[in-house]
């Protein structure tokens, strides 16, 4: 078990929900809703601890902005009185991805520019 939550403590879903009993996250506003099978509602998670990989659930914390989900691969910082932070994880793939995408859509303008500028049309 992990020590009682100080400000600054930060990780991912995961982490929080092995290592709290599901009263102890609800009292300061860490929430795990599982999806109800047949409908479209969500009902609270009974156990969190052992949670079944088939069985699709959220977590939410509640932040300045109202209560919000906590995205795959997110991490969440506790800050105290109850109150998260919650930041998308950006891996460096996702920034070479995006450099690559901007390299070949420059290399379409070039060629687009060069054709036209040739007085040539599509």
């Amino acid at each position: 078990m992990i020590e009682p939550l100080s400000a600054g403590l930060c990780g991912n879903e995961k982490l929080f929900t092995t290592s709290y009993k599901k009263s102890f996250l609800l009292k300061h506003v860490f929430i795990v809703y599982e999806l109800d099978h047949g409908s479209t509602t969500f009902g609270y998670l009974s156990e969190i601890k052992g949670i079944n990989i088939f069985n699709p659930y959220i977590c939410t914390v509640k932040t300045k902005y109202g209560e919000v989900v906590i995205p795959d691969e997110g991490v969440v910082t506790y800050l105290g009185g109850n109150m998260w932070d919650v930041m998308e994880k950006h891996s460096d793939e996702s920034l070479k991805d995006a450099l690559l995408d901007l390299a070949g859509y420059s290399i379409l303008k070039l060629k687009y520019l060069k054709e036209h500028e040739d007085g040539k049309q599509d």
